[in-house]
């Protein structure tokens, strides 16, 4: 398979991008929003106490209308579990909800979105080489290879590049995710007033917003710190969630079955080409250890086709799995 050619100009990438490739934008979506998701379990308990404590009346936040002199709306006391019911529904349909809405911003705005990358791998980027450098040691090491070599340098190069070429995506979902649990939440108290009120916007989004800042840098450290640890759990969601709901529900994600298999099968030729990766250099380490076995033959087999998917303009002959 030959490498994508260097196209400058992201929305002439966005419009010549294969549906293989299309198909791997909506995994990676998929897959960092259940990843989020199953890290709401964290969130939503922690957005649920500090809205109940936002909403005891001795604290009032430096924002809105502090004015006790007139009434805000019916207030009582509310319990933790009171809230914690009307925020685990919200967190769980603003992640849903996201996935659709940053795939659109990819196909509609990919500017934007290559922006948006440029703007924070620098800011993201000593994180993901560290961790990166780290992956690729540990890799080679699991596998009998020199930590400094060649291969384990390789695969460090492909770790950073699946992680820093998917900033964009992972922001614009956050953002969306963000802003519909915050209007969901407000939207049903306001249709449905629970015991003791409704509460104010501005406790909704100052609880939210510790609440995101938390469970994102939590995940950003994750996937920084334990690059191998995040592509397993990016392998895992993409054959246990994505591809079964994809081929359950054809369409539902506007992917056929034939893709889904090319996708399967892209995957595989990866995971071929770093068995055979492994193999050679330890034949190549028998062979110089002046082992009576057969010269070690040159790798021949082809990387797979790597996926253009956000903002960078030249592309590392590698493949991002859910890139």
């Amino acid at each position: 398979m030959q490498n994508l050619p260097t196209i400058f100009n992201p929305q002439q990438r966005e419009k010549e991008k294969s549906e293989l490739q299309r198909a791997q934008d909506i995994a990676y979506t998929v897959n960092h929003a259940v990843v989020c998701t199953v890290a709401d379990v964290f969130g939503t308990p922690i957005n649920a106490f500090l809205q109940k404590k936002l909403n005891d009346p001795k604290l009032r936040l430096p924002i809105g209308c502090n004015d006790s002199s007139h009434d805000h709306g019916k207030t009582g006391k509310r319990g933790f579990w009171s809230f914690f019911a009307h925020v685990a529904p919200a967190e769980i349909a603003a992640d849903v909800i996201a996935v659709p809405i940053t795939v659109g911003v990819q196909r509609v705005f990919p500017g934007f979105m290559s922006g948006l990358s440029k703007v924070m791998e620098p800011l993201f980027g000593d994180i993901f080489r560290f961790g990166a450098n780290v992956g690729g040691k540990s890799w080679a090491k699991k596998h009998g290879l020199d930590p400094n070599g060649a291969e384990a340098k390789e695969k460090a190069k492909e770790i950073y590049h699946h992680e820093s070429s998917h900033l964009g995506q992972a922001a614009v979902w956050t953002a969306a995710a963000f802003g519909l649990n915050v209007g969901i939440q407000y939207s049903s108290e306001r249709i449905k007033p629970p015991e003791g009120g409704a509460q104010p916007l501005k406790n909704l989004i100052a609880a939210k917003g510790i609440g995101s800042t938390i469970t994102s840098a939590a995940l950003v450290s994750f996937r920084g710190f334990f690059p191998v640890l995040a592509e397993k759990s990016d392998d895992f969601f993409s054959h246990k969630v994505f591809i079964p709901l994809s081929r359950k529900f054809s369409g539902l994600f506007g992917i056929s079955k034939d893709t889904l298999k090319d996708l399967e099968k892209q995957e595989a030729a990866e995971d071929r080409y770093w068995e055979d990766k492994v193999a050679q250099a330890k034949l190549a380490k028998t062979y110089e250890a002046g082992r009576p076995v057969t010269k070690p033959p040159v790798n021949d087999t082809p990387k797979p086709e790597i996926s253009s998917v956000t903002s960078h303009e030249t592309h590392a002959p590698i493949l991002a799995k859910q890139a």
